[in-house]
């Protein structure tokens, strides 16, 4: 009884770990997702900041 009994807990256990692991796996794959979007926002940010830093040049150098 008592062999069943520790049987019938550690499946219970294992199907909690598992369940675990597949929430644990697919918020894993939102954050990547947001992190590719982030990444993507960053480089268009620096891409802008180029250009903006570009046109400051022009606008210091410019002769009055």
């Amino acid at each position: 009884m008592v062999g069943t009994r520790t049987y019938l807990e550690a499946r219970n256990e294992q199907s909690r770990t598992e369940d675990e692991i597949r929430n644990i796996e697919g918020k894993l794959a939102e954050l990547k997702e947001a992190c590719d979007g982030f990444g993507a926002y960053i480089e268009s940010l620096k891409s802008k900041s180029v250009l903006y830093e570009h046109k400051f040049q022009q606008e210091v150098t410019a002769p009055w």
